[in-house]
């Protein structure tokens, strides 16, 4: 998990590095995940769980107080004690003007677009084998900034993603089909803090 973060994180850096502009940030928030699973007799069952607390790493091109960014995020979490899912993100967002609340911050709106890749890992249960999948992911977000500093703000969020990671698990006993594990959509709000440098 951590190599793709800091790989991601390298990648988008030296993207970043021409720009003088270059933002960082760190997110916590929380994942409610559509979920279905399938087992060997074809019975279904959907669900939306809660995962545990995200954290996650914000890399970006633009400038604290601006208009528009562009910027990159890594975000992983678990979903109880067998299912890990890493979904890294590359998000346009647009700022509206925004209101002044005192002297040196201001409050401002925006919405944008997310393109991702998502990694999905279940670890092996009892009758069926461990499983994986990895995919593109996309899907759009909102929330408030509030830049307190010419260099420092304060962010609170939600989105909702489109996932569509199933991982196949294969049965242990012969001549059983496998069964599945489908991460489909995600919804979550996180909260961060980004620096410009």
């Amino acid at each position: 998990m951590w190599k793709r973060a800091l790989l991601f994180t390298a990648a988008f850096s030296a993207t970043g590095a021409a720009s003088a502009d270059v933002i960082l940030g760190a997110q916590v928030g929380k994942q409610s995940l559509d979920v279905k699973q399938t087992n060997s007799f074809g019975e279904t069952d959907k669900d939306t769980i809660d995962s545990d607390t995200s954290f996650g790493l914000v890399i970006g091109v633009g400038e604290p107080g601006g208009g528009s960014r562009i910027i990159g995020e890594w975000a992983g979490f678990e979903i109880g004690d067998n299912v890990e899912l890493d979904i890294l993100t590359v998000a346009y967002s647009y700022f509206f003007n925004g209101v002044a609340v005192s002297s040196s911050a201001q409050l401002r709106p925006f919405v944008g677009a997310d393109l991702g890749y998502g990694w999905l890992d279940v670890s092996a249960i009892p009758g069926y084998n461990s499983g994986d999948d990895a995919n593109f992911t996309y899907g759009a977000r909102a929330g408030l900034n509030l830049a307190f500093a010419k260099t420092a703000e304060l962010e609170i969020g939600v989105r909702y993603g489109v996932v569509n990671l199933e991982a196949e698990l294969d049965s242990r006993i012969p001549f059983l089909d496998p069964a599945y594990y489908e991460v489909e959509n995600n919804q979550s709000w996180w909260i961060g803090l980004n620096f410009g440098l």
